[in-house]
């Protein structure tokens, strides 16, 4: 069995938590924005749609990419209750971004998404 090697080197350990939260970064304009053009009056569908697919899909991506990268090859690997909860949430939150027409139906399951994506990062829950 061939043992993956970690990433220890503090500089790309920098550059690996800037790409992530660049990602999220992209994710959460992407959503926010597509929050604020449904709040108009008369909702621009191609402004939210700009949002949703440029915006929440890259973001996504990129969010997805990173944190793989974190697993495999750091030492966060899939130990963590909260890890686990994350990467759940996050599939599901880019699912209905991507896989849904945006509404004001799912808009506020993306949000929630969100905001349970972001309490897990902030709060590491260990789930004891």
């Amino acid at each position: 069995c061939m043992k993956m090697k970690k990433i220890t080197n503090p500089k790309w350990m920098k550059r690996l938590k800037l790409l992530h939260l660049l990602g999220a970064m992209l994710l959460c304009t992407g959503l926010l924005g597509a929050s604020a053009a449904w709040l108009a009056p008369e909702p621009d569908q191609q402004l939210i749609a700009f949002f949703t697919l440029q915006f929440t899909r890259n973001g996504g991506i990129l969010l997805l990419a990173t944190g793989l990268i974190y697993n495999l090859f750091t030492g966060y690997g899939f130990k963590r209750l909260w890890i686990v909860l994350k990467w759940i949430a996050t599939v599901l939150l880019i699912a209905v971004s991507v896989g849904l027409r945006s509404s004001a139906l799912v808009l506020p399951i993306q949000l929630a998404l969100l905001a349970v994506i972001m309490v897990l990062s902030v709060y590491k829950w260990q789930g004891r």
